[in-house]
């Protein structure tokens, strides 16, 4: 659109500015006047787009690697990774078609016109987790808004028979944000158990992030939700839990080298009704009080070094504190009702804490 802006802009001074007169005096009639405002139009729109080149090689070093190589040899893929590609690719495509579909609101002539700007609306958020996470849904019951009557149904039946996981990455369209449901296998990629399956899933994944950079070049992501479920946290040994967030720490990475961006991450406990005493404590809430939010969000710091693991400790307990606060307070009111399972509740905190 930019293109045929200038276009109309050249095409108008050098027909239209003749007509122009201040008096006497036509300042445009004279064909070197249009001639060099014409030239000086192209040669800032050039600069330009020579600066949002520049821009695009300096945050995305696989672009940067295509430009000073154009005709390097690409790496081999196997057949399976092709095929798993060619199904993601065609999951991407869908889901852009249907989010484009859902601008009922724009005329025609205008959806014409408009670009790429309806893939912005929204803010993007992938979901990545192990398998078994529950991710599926707790996106489900996120209380947002699903338009899309074929979701709606999809969503009653995922909550009335659960099971099943999802099998590449799932699309679901609210009103407020577009959540990107991935599959396990993504967060884990050696859960196949063979050296083979671990490739796909990382070549699997490796694609897709690809693909999300394609389509939405501006901000392939607006942030990520990691998922770790409580049952997990519980009953692994040390080992094993290092062993799962290092996992997630590589696609954090993945994510942040290949999509050339840095994004939010918001970490979620999944399947605290697990938790003994968690679902008797907040039965006993109102519906006001169960719909506040259940976290807490590290205050954003320039001068802090990131990835301080001092200072990250140092906060989670802070905030354990205040929520065994926010228990003991309850006291007065529940205990008559619940004389154990506030207690139940805080020991359980700690220990997943710990």
């Amino acid at each position: 659109m930019s293109i045929i802006g200038i276009s109309v802009l050249c095409l108008a001074i050098g027909f239209v500015t003749p007509l122009l007169a201040l008096g006497d005096v036509h300042p445009f009639a004279p064909l070197w006047v249009r001639l060099t405002l014409i030239g000086f139009i192209l040669l800032m729109y050039a600069l330009y787009g020579l600066y949002r080149l520049w821009r695009a090689l300096r945050m995305d070093e696989q672009l940067l690697r295509r430009f000073l190589h154009p005709r390097g040899e690409e790496v081999p893929v196997a057949g399976e990774i092709k095929a798993d590609l060619r199904t993601v690719n065609h999951i991407v495509t869908q889901a852009i078609r249907q989010l484009r579909q859902l601008r009922v609101d724009m005329p025609g002539w205008r959806k014409i016109f408009e670009g790429k700007r309806f893939l912005y609306e929204l803010p993007w958020f992938m979901v990545v987790g192990s398998p078994g996470d529950g991710k599926t849904t707790a996106l489900l019951n996120t209380g947002l808004q699903f338009p899309l009557a074929e979701q709606m149904e999809q969503t009653s039946r995922i909550l009335t028979v659960p099971g099943g996981g999802t099998l590449h990455c799932d699309w679901w369209f609210t009103n407020e944000a577009v959540l990107i449901d991935t599959a396990g296998r993504y967060a884990r990629h050696d859960d196949g158990g063979e050296v083979s399956a671990a490739q796909r899933n990382a070549g699997e994944w490796q694609g897709f992030l690809g693909l999300l950079r394609k389509h939405r070049p501006g901000a392939p992501l607006n942030g990520v939700i990691l998922t770790l479920n409580v049952a997990d946290l519980t009953a692994q040994s040390p080992a094993e839990r290092l062993a799962a967030c290092a996992a997630l720490r590589a696609r954090l990475a993945d994510l942040r080298e290949t999509l050339g961006i840095r994004f939010p991450v918001y970490l979620v406990v999944t399947k605290m009704d697990l938790l003994p005493g968690f679902s008797d404590y907040f039965r006993t809430l109102t519906s006001h009080l169960r719909a506040q939010i259940w976290g807490f969000s590290l205050p954003y710091s320039r001068r802090r070094k990131a990835g301080d693991p001092q200072a990250l400790h140092a906060a989670c307990a802070q905030e354990l504190a205040r929520l065994t606060l926010r228990l003991d307070q309850g006291l007065d009111t529940r205990l008559p009702e619940m004389p154990v399972l506030i207690f139940i509740v805080a020991a359980s905190c700690w220990g997943v804490s710990s």
